[in-house]
């Protein structure tokens, strides 16, 4: 009678191992087709999701022939209720830091109506505030100059007597503020001229467009910076070697906004 032989344990995983590797060949090669495919013909979803990563990676990016224009975001401002700004304006000086958190913010919201405010909020900017807790782990901070000096950005023109303190949220440093400070000089106009030196060297600090075959791509600080300039006007005079310079750039967002910004600072000489 023949005996039938049980396969050893070595044979076995040997055997195993074979399927593994013809496994993973297959599915190596079943990528690559697909890789090739979706090169040949992209779908309407790559196609998407492609988009929204390099809108992620470049801000502002324009393609071709295409010039993307940036202006201040546009501000729902409330109404300010009788008696409302004289009141925030007290609560801006309460004991609490959440209290003058919120009062600052709520400033910020009423946009103009909120013009009687900006000597304290210029305080408010300038004062020290303990954060709302810290030990040795870790310190979460009251954030009532940020708000305050968002609402001086946000009033516009009658806040023109925090320039200086607006001035003084540009920098590396200050970078998570910036894009609004530079908003509030391009609302307050001919009166943030006091600005004008730390607004040129900011330009300079920034880096320049990307441009590829793409199109370019800058940092929305770079085009705001320029129409900051602009909306000084005369009193920005000195920036126009510059502008002249950006005027020829091959970004045709950035030769846009500094010739808009070169016509406003002669019409107004």
């Amino acid at each position: 009678m023949r005996r039938h032989r049980t396969p050893s344990k070595r044979l076995l995983l040997m055997f195993a191992l074979l399927l593994q590797v013809g496994a993973a060949t297959s599915c190596a090669n079943e990528r690559e087709t697909d890789r090739e495919v979706a090169d040949a013909a992209p779908s309407a979803a790559n196609v998407q999701t492609a988009s929204a990563v390099a809108a992620t990676r470049n801000w502002g990016r324009s393609a071709p022939g295409t010039c993307l224009h940036r202006s201040p975001k546009k501000l729902k401002a409330g109404k300010a209720a009788p008696g409302q700004v004289a009141q925030l304006v007290r609560q801006l000086s309460a004991s609490t830091c959440r209290a003058r958190q919120s009062a600052a913010y709520e400033l910020g919201n009423l946009g103009p109506d909120a013009a009687p405010a900006v000597p304290a909020l210029i305080v408010a900017i300038n004062a020290a505030h303990p954060p709302l807790m810290s030990n040795e782990f870790e310190s979460i901070g009251c954030n009532v100059r940020d708000n305050a000096l968002r609402a001086v950005a946000q009033i516009g023109v009658p806040a023109a007597p925090a320039v200086r303190e607006l001035v003084k949220a540009l920098g590396p440093n200050a970078s998570s503020l910036e894009l609004e400070v530079l908003e509030g000089f391009v609302r307050i106009g001919p009166d943030a001229r006091d600005a004008l030196p730390d607004l040129l060297n900011m330009i300079r600090r920034l880096p320049r467009p990307d441009c590829d075959d793409r199109g370019c791509s800058a940092d929305e600080r770079w085009y705001m910076t320029i129409k900051a300039i602009g909306a000084i006007g005369a009193g920005a005079s000195k920036a126009i070697p510059y502008l002249e310079e950006l005027a020829k750039h091959e970004d045709c967002a950035t030769a846009d906004e500094a010739d808009a910004a070169l016509r406003a600072i002669r019409s107004r000489r």
